[in-house]
């Protein structure tokens, strides 16, 4: 890997945390290094939440929107939203590359709960995905490490609060706008998706992802 880096004329980081990480390893030529953000369209930033609220009858509930996987730590934020009775909408499928064990624990972890609603994944460009990023009070991702996640990028730019992993990337695109989590202590997340979900919408964090990402 070394020597394909040494030969590259531009090496494409999404992060500094990305190029940090890899020129810890690599110690490539710090011009090599270009740092080119992740982006989201702007569809999101106009968001109507009103398309999901009348299909499924729901608002002001927490969102994860992703892969049922072990990296994203679904199943730890099912058992906090579990004990905090706070409604959550599920908005993914099945990681089929790990097998379905870890899907089936998350299940079994919501049964009886009908606060908590799992539905198939929407197409990426339908306008119902938009929407329920704009119905959502809080969107979560509390994964073991992102880059920065996408789901919370989009979420942000249609007005939810953000909670995310502190782990990668996340601080340098979301700034004082998210409400960071360790994704070892449950602690730590319950008490942030507390503040995040009893926390006003607001549209500053929108604006941000709308200038810069």
């Amino acid at each position: 890997a070394g020597k394909m880096l040494n030969m590259a004329t531009v090496v494409i980081n999404d992060s500094k945390a990305e190029m940090n990480v890899m020129n810890k390893s690599y110690k490539l030529n710090k011009n090599k290094y270009k740092v080119i953000s992740y982006a989201v369209d702007k569809r999101f930033y106009n968001a109507d939440p009103r398309e999901f609220i009348e299909k499924y009858n729901l608002q002001d509930f927490i969102l994860y929107s992703g892969r049922i996987e072990p990296r994203k730590n679904v199943l730890k934020l099912i058992k906090i939203v579990n004990k905090l009775k706070y409604p959550l909408v599920i908005i993914g499928g099945k990681n089929y590359q790990e097998g379905d064990y870890y899907y089936k624990l998350c299940m079994k972890a919501i049964k009886g709960n009908k606060k908590i609603h799992v539905l198939d994944r929407f197409d990426h460009d339908s306008s119902i995905l938009a929407s329920a990023y704009a119905a959502a009070k809080v969107v979560a991702l509390p994964s073991w490490l992102e880059n920065p996640g996408l789901s919370v990028l989009e979420g942000g730019l249609a007005g939810a609060n953000i909670l995310v992993t502190a782990r990668g990337s996340a601080k340098e695109y979301f700034a004082n706008h998210a409400f960071y989590v360790n994704p070892f202590d449950e602690e730590d997340i319950e008490e942030k998706l507390v503040q995040a979900y009893r926390k006003k919408k607001d549209n500053k964090l929108a604006k941000h992802i709308k200038k810069n990402f």
